[in-house]
């Protein structure tokens, strides 16, 4: 049970993968890490809609939300997305 625990834990605490756009704009699935790194490190707050797609590239895909188009990247993990929402 100690060693399962520990695992997740370990799994939950090792999510940093630096932003290479290179690497995120080849990828047909986006690497989860990456994204990852972006959401917990804030990266992509304060940033307008213009400079998170000269960033990030085109979203895969765009989200109706409270009357706002918002971003959505799909990751290389199958159950996580990255969705970027933005106030009107």
């Amino acid at each position: 049970m100690l060693f399962v625990t520990s695992q997740a834990c370990f799994h939950n605490l090792n999510y940093r993968q630096k932003f290479d756009k290179e690497k995120w704009t080849r990828a047909e699935s986006k690497p989860f890490k990456m994204a990852k790194t972006l959401v917990k490190d804030s990266i992509l707050i304060g940033q307008s809609r213009k400079q998170i797609i000269e960033m990030l590239g085109s979203s895969t895909d765009t989200l109706q939300y409270e009357k706002n188009d918002n971003l959505q990247y799909f990751t290389d993990q199958d159950t996580w997305e990255l969705i970027i929402r933005f106030k009107g």
